[in-house]
């Protein structure tokens, strides 16, 4: 019999562990659960930070919608007028200055107000010229990329939230078990030490002379004292390569 120490992928406060020692579990019959609410948060986030990417994408390459240029239009040209007049209150105010009928002051909010304007006038064009135009082929490269990205996290965090669940990896039954339920349990530290029923591991000790053959023989049979007279067949995993024991022999597992 093996003897397997079992432990969960990820971190977390337990859920549900039903286990006793000496019970039997069936193969990927579910051991315990780890809290999975803080790792179906992280799914979902990622989940809709996907979707809106995918979202934006499609639009990038669809292009603006006659609407939104319009919009963008009309904003530009309301934009455009209110640069206008911020332009003239500018020109009208350099010359008070010149005058000295107003403050520096006075001429600075002036100015002020005119760079305002034609910063927004700038940015609309950009704005609409884009629109009418569609995305660049390097935005449409970083905005694919970036779903790429999300679609490896979604997957991680999928992974994470199926860790959440610990299965027997085979029929077996506990040996023992080295937590409670509710407990905080670490990613990676055993919870219990399982008994894999799958197979039996038999180690015996062969005598130095019988090392010559390891390469001869082709099969393996094992007889127990409880059975004797059945013969079980075996598979030879390794061949011991110094000798133990009082006799001296050499272990063949």
């Amino acid at each position: 019999m093996l003897f397997r120490s079992l432990a969960f992928r990820v971190s977390g406060p337990l859920k549900s562990f039903p286990v006793n020692v000496g019970q039997l579990f069936e193969e990927k019959q579910i051991i315990g659960e780890i809290d999975p609410r803080d790792f179906q948060n992280q799914v979902a986030l990622v989940q809709a930070t996907l979707d809106q990417a995918n979202a934006e994408l499609k639009a990038m390459k669809k292009g603006a919608r006659e609407e939104d240029v319009k919009e963008i239009r009309a904003a530009l040209n309301a934009t455009k007028a209110k640069k206008k007049e911020a332009e003239m209150q500018y020109d009208r105010y350099k010359k008070l200055l010149e005058a000295k009928s107003i403050s520096p002051a006075e001429h600075d909010r002036a100015k002020a107000a005119f760079d305002v304007y034609k910063g927004e006038v700038e940015a609309l064009e950009q704005k609409l010229s884009k629109a009418i135009a569609g995305a660049r082929a390097e935005d449409l490269e970083a905005k694919e990329a970036q779903i790429k990205s999300l679609e490896i996290r979604l997957q991680d965090a999928r992974n994470k939230l199926s860790d959440t669940k610990l299965y027997a990896p085979c029929t077996g039954y506990i040996a023992q078990k080295w937590v409670e339920n509710f407990e905080n349990v670490g990613a990676g530290t055993p919870v219990v030490s399982f008994i894999d029923c799958s197979q039996i591991e038999v180690v015996v000790g062969v005598p130095e002379e019988f090392l010559a053959f390891e390469k001869k023989v082709k099969s393996f049979q094992c007889e127990f004292d409880a059975f004797p007279g059945a013969y079980y067949e075996a598979v030879l995993k390794e061949f011991g390569k110094k000798p133990t024991g009082v006799s001296q022999t050499y272990p063949v597992t």
